[in-house]
């Protein structure tokens, strides 16, 4: 976690070297302000996509659908009621996903999912919702490239969602993230949330990303060059007597 230098504000995150390769960082920020934090970084990764937690309609709303709306401009909406309603009125069915370009909000796309209207009565039918609205967002994301993608947190506004069991949905399907994702960045807006969020990490058992030092960067260039000439002789694999 970096702290504040000069006038700069704190950047508070935390990452985590996830399975199949990509690091997971829980971000205390605004999804409105991400965009242009990737544009600003030095290390530039591209293409980019942020995961809007929008309605059925995909009309725009309040909350972050409301400000990603607003920030990218009224094509998007033009985009978004192009969309064929699968039902009247339902171009986004709760669980499911779908995509559109970024516009004025400064990323490549806009994954929009709509998640479950919170019921205790019916809380294993919302755990299968929201684990699809994130399941299938993640999916998306993969399927168009993206290597570089942001979650708001979805259903725990106005839907009601318990923000810790549904912090412990989107860890629990996120960490399945694979390539060409190299940052899956799960953006929440308070300290608590934050805190929440990596605590549950723990809970979970996700691995602490450790930048690689010069020594080990090393150590892993070689290997990657060693690997390289013997797929190139067809000896990878082969026990070489």
């Amino acid at each position: 976690m970096s702290s504040a230098q000069g006038n700069q504000p704190a950047v508070v995150k935390k990452e985590y070297k996830l399975q199949a390769g990509p690091k997971l960082i829980i971000f205390k920020g605004s999804i409105p302000d991400w965009p242009k934090m990737q544009q600003e970084r030095p290390d530039k990764i591209k293409p980019i996509a942020v995961v809007n937690a929008a309605n059925q309609r995909l009309c725009g709303g309040g909350g972050v659908d409301g400000m990603i709306h607003s920030k990218a401009g009224p094509k998007l909406a033009e985009e978004c009621s192009r969309k064929p309603e699968v039902r009247p009125g339902i171009r986004c069915p709760t669980g499911e996903a779908v995509v559109t370009e970024g516009y004025t909000f400064n990323t490549d796309y806009i994954i929009h999912t709509c998640g479950p209207v919170y019921a205790k009565e019916r809380e294993q039918e919302c755990e299968e919702h929201l684990t699809n609205a994130y399941r299938n967002s993640l999916l998306k994301a993969q399927d168009l490239g993206v290597r570089c993608v942001a979650f708001a947190a979805i259903s725990t506004g106005v839907y009601a969602y318990p923000f810790r069991d549904a912090t412990k949905v989107s860890l629990t399907v996120l960490k399945e993230a694979k390539p060409p994702l190299e940052e899956v960045w799960i953006v929440l807006f308070t300290e608590g949330d934050f805190k929440t969020a990596t605590s549950l990490a723990e809970e979970l058992n996700l691995t602490p990303y450790v930048a690689p030092t010069e020594e080990t960067q090393g150590k892993q260039e070689m290997q990657d060059a060693v690997a390289s000439t013997l797929r190139n002789f067809g000896l990878l694999g082969k026990v070489i007597p």
